[in-house]
């Protein structure tokens, strides 16, 4: 099988099958700067049908939201825009909606919080809330153990309902500059059972789970972080969408998505 082919078929893998292979975590970086590109279209980089659909998200970012200082103020924002989207386990929305969007990144990746910050608000606003389309997280802890921490913390979360918060916070507060609270203060403030929660973090599950993520990721050379994997329940190809800097991003990527573009979500809904 070509490479192109081996590609196509890890990308589906990566998006129905589970794998859970140990692989070692590599030792704490510093995540560094997001990357700076030119302001451009955004454009297929595979544009054959024999593999998956690559877009990178590029142009101006949305206008950036601002991260209150104070953390109380910063879980009012996040409880607001997930207010009324259900949530079970990893999953944000109905996870029948007609677009399935996984995410892989890392809590501590910079890059990763700017879109949590300044694009997933609406992306969830439009499309996940709105039912039209599913969003899942899978943990890929490239950045070492604090990496690894703060995924438990999220993973841990979930068995509470309450993972895409503590993950918003995680993005939000951990790397944001002077912000001194960590994951014991999150789950605190998100109302969580402290003793708990505290239990759950050393389930093994978490660390399969991780595992899994990472060798899925390397098994299809994911290109960037973050990624997101997109595809019709329906079935038909994959979208990877890389680095995306606006909503329009994401409704390019779904529209590539969809089997029917009478299902595509209309930008500005």
């Amino acid at each position: 099988m070509s490479a192109p082919g081996w590609a196509a078929a890890g990308v589906a893998a990566a998006v129905l099958v589970t794998a859970a292979i140990v692989v070692a975590l590599p030792e704490s970086t510093d995540p560094g700067p997001p990357p700076s590109r030119e302001p451009s279209k955004l454009r297929p980089l595979r544009p054959d049908r024999a593999g998956p659909r690559i877009l990178e998200g590029s142009g101006p970012r949305d206008a950036p939201l601002p991260v209150p200082a104070e953390l109380g103020r910063t879980v009012h924002r996040v409880r607001r825009e997930l207010r009324g989207t259900p949530q079970a386990g990893l999953v944000l929305g109905n996870a029948d909606a007609p677009i399935s969007i996984t995410e892989y990144g890392d809590p501590r990746c910079r890059e990763c919080a700017l879109i949590h910050r300044d694009v997933l608000p609406e992306v969830i606003r439009r499309y996940i809330a709105t039912g039209r389309a599913s969003l899942s997280f899978r943990p890929w802890p490239l950045y070492g153990r604090e990496s690894e921490r703060l995924a438990r913390g999220a993973l841990s979360a979930s068995r509470q309902g309450r993972f895409w918060e503590f993950l918003q916070l995680a993005f939000l507060r951990g790397t944001r500059s002077g912000a001194r609270e960590g994951p014991e203060a999150w789950a605190d403030a998100l109302s969580l059972d402290l003793a708990r929660w505290r239990r759950d973090r050393s389930l093994p599950r978490w660390r399969r789970e991780m595992d899994a993520t990472i060798s899925v990721a390397e098994a299809v050379h994911l290109p960037v972080m973050p990624v997101f994997l997109l595809r019709s329940t329906k079935g038909g190809p994959v979208t990877l969408l890389t680095e995306p800097r606006s909503v329009d991003d994401f409704l390019l990527a779904i529209a590539a998505s969809a089997d029917d573009l009478r299902e595509t979500p209309r930008a500005g809904v």
